[in-house]
């Protein structure tokens, strides 16, 4: 053994416990996930306070951080994405950045930031500034094409599935999307029926939407129902569809059709109202971290009763669950401002973990 080393360490150890070691300490990168690595991604996404006012929790995998386990974590870094040809401006966050050992791994977290992380300590709060980027002259990590967090204190990873919280507001915000990973395979959805909403002309349209990228097993399932104005809506759960559908006309709604065989039936987690649009609702559908629900099949309906008591539907939606479990090794959980979180599997921001 050197025993210079000794000393050595031994002053670095000191150095970071104080918060110096970002400023004087070489430092390496991991990419997250680390498929990523070299390679661009094919899709994007945005970050707190930059893109959107909100909070995002990564849940990271040990295998994905084994290369840094018993090192000290210095930053983040989050590379632009260029399969965007625009030149993107300079921006300004405030953000919070919070670390702590996952309660899980990244297959079984829920849409619960502190059931992931139970006790998250802070490791950076002020500003955080986005560069102009041009993607001429792109070379991958480097500046000026990076929006870079450096820790006031760092982190000692010492192995586990690793939480990072990243929180961030702003006045007004920017064109400033980063690159991000996605699952291969996706869930899949067909239309049965059509919509008799009256804010489909004429009937036999379509008010139901659904991310099918998102089908994922342990993910979120978001749904949006477009209504008249003023409704109340409300989103029907069933295994399968009705052999034959059921008309409304007896209840009042001659051109409308039940054709879920319900189970069960959610409110929305969120409802807008658009003067030129109508309404627009969104249901969240947690699906369960279980691999026997991969490709699983289930179908939902919506309900939207007008300003008038005049009920309406939606035309459902068969919807397929991925056949194969999450395999990215980190998941993402987000809440868009103050909006209800969400499990992300499919989609998630490539990450630079800066370390000694």
């Amino acid at each position: 053994m050197n025993t210079f080393c000794v000393p050595v360490r031994l002053a670095v150890s000191a150095l970071a416990a104080v918060g110096w070691a970002p400023s004087i300490l070489a430092q390496s990168r991991v990419v997250v996930p680390q498929f990523a690595q070299g390679a661009e991604q094919p899709s994007t996404t945005w970050l707190p306070g930059i893109g959107f006012d909100g909070r995002l929790q990564l849940v990271i995998d040990p295998a994905q951080l084994a290369s840094v386990a018993g090192r000290n974590l210095l930053g983040l870094e989050f590379r632009r994405d260029t399969g965007n040809p625009r030149d993107f401006t300079s921006a300004t966050a405030d953000v919070v950045v919070r670390i702590g050992i996952a309660s899980t791994p990244s297959f079984g977290v829920s849409a619960n930031f502190a059931a992931n992380a139970p006790a998250p300590a802070l490791h950076y709060q002020g500003p955080l500034s986005a560069p102009a980027s041009s993607v001429a002259g792109y070379a991958g990590w480097a500046d000026p094409h990076v929006i870079r967090i450096t820790f006031t204190r760092p982190f000692a990873y010492a192995g586990g599935p690793l939480a990072i919280e990243v929180e961030g507001s702003a006045p007004t915000h920017s064109w400033w999307p980063v690159d991000a990973a996605v699952l291969a395979t996706g869930g899949g959805f067909s239309r049965v029926g059509t919509s008799c909403s009256p804010l489909v002309t004429p009937t036999g349209g379509s008010t139901m939407t659904v991310r099918d990228p998102a089908l994922q097993v342990g993910a979120t399932a978001i749904f949006g129902q477009d209504t008249a104005p003023g409704a109340v809506a409300l989103l029907l759960f069933g295994l399968d569809t009705l052999a034959n559908p059921i008309s409304l006309a007896a209840i009042g709604a001659p051109a409308c059709s039940l054709y879920v065989d319900p189970l069960a039936a959610t409110a929305p987690v969120m409802s807008l109202e658009d003067a030129r649009f109508g309404g627009l609702h969104e249901y969240h559908l947690a699906i369960p971290a279980d691999p026997a629900f991969a490709a699983a099949t289930f179908v939902v309906q919506g309900l939207e009763l007008g300003a008038s008591a005049v009920l309406a539907t939606s035309e459902a939606l068969a919807c397929q669950i991925a056949s194969t479990v999450p395999s990215l090794g980190v998941a993402a959980v987000w809440a868009i401002g103050n909006g209800t979180p969400h499990v992300s599997h499919e989609l998630v921001p490539v990450i630079g973990i800066l370390h000694d």
